[in-house]
């Protein structure tokens, strides 16, 4: 059965499932959605989730290894019950919808971005970076090459895995018609960009030096000294240097 077959059963428990992934309810306006904050979850399947997440992908080496143990007392745990004794629950509290859109990813290879997600890109992108999406389409293609130019960001030059998330069509469009003052906003987002002293907060270096990298090719206008600012600038000309500011 192909992943965009299995997508459509996530929201229905049905036997091929094996991973519960709960998540909280963002209700939208719906009389039939769930209250806001409730627990929901989508019925998965490992086979699927390791192939494109590296936390799934760790997480079955381990069990090849005999650790099954360890990986259920860090975040997969047994869901009790006759009919789901093979299922695990992988709790994710973020947004349904978000965790949705990240589902469909994993499963057919495509995003939709309603209206609300400009707000929650951040979330977006901290569940990617959590459940290792962007690292495991690194690891399957090798580490990505940097070439070196003066004057410019390290990461430019930086040749993104083609299992990005950032190389869907989908993303990369809603990226191209973002308003100039909403890429400022995600830049100087903490929980995407981290606190401005130490980079506390941030998500995770792959997911960052993607998403870099992608505005980088497709909004090189807005990335500038003049727009940015000063401070801002050098603060993403420095990215990935090791060495401390001035």
């Amino acid at each position: 059965m192909s992943g965009q077959d299995l997508f459509l059963r996530i929201l229905v428990q049905h036997e091929e499932s094996d991973v519960f992934v709960v998540c909280r309810a963002h209700r939208q306006g719906s009389r039939e959605a769930p209250p806001r904050g409730q627990e929901v979850g989508f019925y998965c399947h490992s086979s699927v989730l390791k192939r494109r997440c590296s936390v799934f992908a760790d997480a079955a080496e381990f069990e090849s290894l005999g650790a099954a143990n360890q990986v259920q007392d860090c975040a997969v745990s047994s869901v009790s019950g006759a009919e789901s004794r093979k299922r695990r629950r992988f709790e994710l509290w973020s947004d349904d919808d978000i965790v949705f859109e990240v589902l469909r990813y994993i499963y057919c290879g495509a995003v939709y971005f309603h209206l609300g997600f400009r707000a929650r890109f951040a979330q977006f992108l901290s569940v990617i970076d959590f459940l290792g999406i962007e690292d495991m389409a690194e690891r399957q293609e090798g580490s990505p090459e940097s070439i070196s130019v003066a004057g410019r960001p390290n990461f430019v030059g930086r040749a993104l895995p083609a299992l990005s998330i950032f190389s869907e069509p989908g993303i990369k469009q809603w990226l191209r018609d973002l308003q100039t003052e909403d890429i400022l906003l995600f830049l100087q987002d903490e929980l995407i960009s981290g606190t401005l002293d130490h980079g506390v907060g941030a998500v995770g270096f792959s997911i960052l030096c993607s998403f870099l990298t992608k505005l980088i090719e497709l909004r090189p206008q807005d990335l500038t000294v003049e727009v940015l600012g000063q401070n801002l600038y050098r603060r993403l000309a420095n990215f990935g240097c090791h060495q401390s500011s001035p």
